[in-house]
């Protein structure tokens, strides 16, 4: 709880100006020294030890392979996951905020390929043979109680076929594979046979074969009922466009028809879905026959490679080993933000005059993360603000604003409902964590190495989403006073919220956007993973930390780790 005035002003040691309790060197609210050669700070300096942006991943997939409908993980340096994207037009975008150091995998979810990502940026992948496992080491044999990796042989690389040709050959030699043909008749072409590449391993198999009426090509595989198993494979016509069809169920005669795969023969086709095995069946068949041919030769067409069958265990179309929520079909990825590490923000509340650059009014770590569907629509999200330290005077509010990857004002309602906080009457998409930082502390503290100190409390906010809302969210952290709403504090170039009073933009030290009228801003972001210790009161940032200066008059590009290397004599240590 906030104590009563005088003991406030005893902890402040009486420093004010003209706006309220918070040190200031003078009246007007000017410091004695300049911290910075302010003349050599770029206008455009957003003040952020940040990556902030977009990467782009362009997929080329060897043999002409098309990945549209594939999906990419992003993981960092602990593996976990940490962003999602669909692979559309041959690319997978990601909108990202990170620390300066970059440390990222990217992989492609249905076949392994992955590269290592250290810069913003475009980057590629290339899909190639030797991504995933191609032997029977996923096959499973009944009973079976729990579902798992299943197919097996997945390529037909067993039995082997010599290089650049094809063998028809009895089914009881190709393992796991068998067929409804009467000769009992599989045929195996080894890649680059006819000019045409496997997709996965060095062969594949051509369902026609022989062809005898509804010839096909199947295996049996063992999940528990009522589970839900998710399939892929690859198709291919052979002289134009073929088509097949996908047949799943207890027995061959008995299965039925759930997917038809239409392709030319320039390119692979990917193809997915989902099968929720019934009551009372053990063993589940996934047949595949042909259903047209283009050169009209019944015997002649339809490739089919690389079978996967997944879990899918609640039935949304994302299989467990990319489902952050494998039980729950209305949640499917956890995306962090930042998507690594923690938003660290430490701001000067004076505003519009400038303070005294500890830029310890409050020094929040901000963290969290959304959760979306497997259609990467936007369901709910949990954040905590850590109240790291408080130097000010002043009593502050902390507000929240979603904007888009930009940093724009989203124009259209994306809340159902505010869960922890409170929403923000002022602000379409605005939530309220605090209307005043000192009245939800457990006990009054400046973490600043100044009066009492405590273990930081934490603050935290949640809500709900409406449907269908995509894209990326950002959630902006801001201050604002808390007996005058129309008073904001804003990292530098953000834009205030509706309930700003506009008529204070250009006053005093203040050059309309939240950077001085030398460019000093009234906050800061640092985004990391390792821990960040203020500056103690009235020291200003540049002597906490030696490389500060040289990294903001480098417009950012020199120093990038200043934050890392304190000196340990004129910051506060949490410990």
């Amino acid at each position: 709880m906030k104590t009563s005035t005088s003991i406030q002003n005893a902890l402040f040691f009486g420093c004010f100006s003209l706006l309220a309790v918070s040190c200031s060197p003078n009246s007007s609210g000017e410091p004695d020294d300049q911290p910075l050669s302010t003349t050599e700070i770029s206008e455009d300096f957003s003040w952020s030890a940040s990556n902030r942006g977009s990467l782009v991943i362009a997929v080329t997939a060897k043999n002409e392979l098309d990945p549209s409908g594939m999906s990419i993980t992003l993981t960092d340096a602990e593996g976990r996951a940490v962003a999602h994207s669909l692979i559309e037009n041959g690319e997978a975008h990601f909108d990202v905020v990170l620390p300066a150091s970059i440390q990222l995998t990217a992989t492609i979810n249905e076949t392994g390929s992955s590269t290592s990502i250290d810069a913003m940026g475009n980057h590629s992948i290339e899909i190639t043979s030797k991504d995933r496992p191609v032997s029977g080491v996923y096959k499973t044999s009944p009973p079976c109680s729990t579902c798992g990796f299943l197919a097996a042989n997945a390529s037909a690389e067993s039995p082997i076929i010599p290089a650049a040709t094809y063998r028809i050959v009895d089914a009881s030699t190709v393992p796991d594979w068998q067929t409804t043909a009467p000769d009992d008749k599989i045929e195996i072409w080894s890649s680059g046979f006819k000019g045409v590449p496997s997709i996965e391993g060095n062969q594949f198999i051509e369902i026609n074969a022989n062809s005898y009426g509804d010839q096909g090509v199947y295996q049996e595989i063992c999940a528990a009922p009522g589970s839900t198993i998710y399939w892929s494979l690859y198709h291919r016509g052979r002289d134009g466009v073929d088509s097949a069809i996908v047949k799943i169920g207890a027995t061959t005669a008995t299965a039925t028809v759930v997917d038809t795969l239409v392709n030319g023969n320039t390119a692979w086709g990917f193809h997915k879905g989902i099968y929720t095995v019934p009551a009372g069946q053990p063993v589940t068949v996934i047949l595949f026959e042909a259903l047209y041919t283009a050169s009209g030769n019944t015997s002649v067409g339809n490739f089919i490679d690389a079978l996967v069958v997944d879990c899918d265990a609640d039935a949304d179309g994302v299989p467990n080993s990319s489902d952050d929520y494998p039980t729950d079909p209305l949640r499917a990825y956890r995306i962090p933000f930042p998507t690594v590490g923690e938003q660290i923000l430490g701001f000067e509340d004076l505003w519009p005059f400038k303070g005294d650059y500890d830029f310890n009014d409050l020094q929040a770590k901000h963290s969290g993360y959304f959760v979306k569907n497997a259609d990467l629509e936007y369901v709910e999200g949990f954040f905590d603000i850590s109240l790291d330290a408080i130097g000010a005077g002043l009593d502050n509010g902390i507000g929240i604003l979603l904007r888009d990857a930009t940093g724009d004002s989203i124009t259209t309602d994306v809340l159902s409902s505010v869960d922890e906080g409170s929403a923000d009457a002022a602000n379409r998409n605005g939530i309220i964590p605090t209307s005043d930082i000192f009245a939800g502390l457990t006990t009054f503290y400046k973490n600043n190495g100044m009066g009492p100190s405590a273990t930081p409390d934490t603050v935290r906010y949640a809500m709900s989403f409406l449907p269908e809302i995509t894209g990326t969210l950002e959630p902006e952290l801001y201050l604002f006073r808390t007996d005058d709403r129309t008073l904001e504090i804003h990292r530098p170039n953000i834009l205030p919220t509706m309930a700003f009073d506009n008529a204070r933009r250009g006053t005093f030290d203040d050059a309309g956007n939240f950077r001085s009228t030398d460019q000093l801003p009234w906050a800061i972001e640092i985004v990391s993973s390792t821990m960040y210790l203020p500056a103690r009161e009235m020291i200003d940032i540049t002597e906490a930390y030696p490389l500060f200066k040289s990294w903001a008059q480098s417009g950012g590009t020199t120093d990038v780790l200043w934050y890392t290397t304190p000196d340990q004599t004129k910051v506060f240590s949490f410990e």
